[in-house]
């Protein structure tokens, strides 16, 4: 087993048992539904992590795609200097749609906010496209109104 950047002891107890939740939510048939269980719960780890002032750079680390989930929320509902480095390594490797989506939903709140670096557009564009491959109609329209975001932002229009 690799060792994990982040033990298990530096992540609270509530969202690892919100990390459980979240994969039992996978079991529900009705997909509606199921993007709701999985919105709700996302917004709750966002929540975990900015009330426990978790450090985003272990969950960045961790490999996880939950984990990468709740730094995406968390980034999504108060962006700060350095998440656009820690998003666009976490997001590297994300089979999840949902995740996928929230972590788009997180880039597109770094340009609007400021707090994306100039100089890292090119990769989150590349991270964004790859996101492209089985995407459904959700994470497509996600994904394209990221990609203008992202243009707009380049071009000076997002204050």
């Amino acid at each position: 087993m690799r060792k994990e950047s982040g033990s298990l002891e530096e992540i609270s107890q509530t969202l690892l048992t919100l990390k459980e939740d979240y994969l039992v939510a996978d079991d529900e048939p009705d997909h509606e539904r199921r993007i709701q269980m999985r919105n709700d719960i996302a917004s709750s780890m966002g929540a975990e992590v900015l009330k426990t002032n978790m450090s985003r750079r272990i969950l960045a680390g961790r490999g996880d795609e939950v984990m990468t989930l709740a730094l995406a929320a968390a980034v999504t509902a108060l962006p700060q200097p350095g998440d656009d480095a820690l998003i666009l390594s976490a997001g590297k490797g994300i089979t999840r749609l949902h995740v996928r989506y929230r972590v788009a939903a997180a880039i597109s709140e770094l340009a609007e906010s400021s707090n994306l670096e100039p100089n890292l557009t090119t990769d989150m564009k590349a991270l964004l496209e790859s996101y492209r491959e089985s995407a459904d109609d959700r994470l497509i329209r996600r994904i394209d109104w990221t990609l203008t975001v992202l243009k707009n932002n380049a071009s000076g229009e997002i204050s």
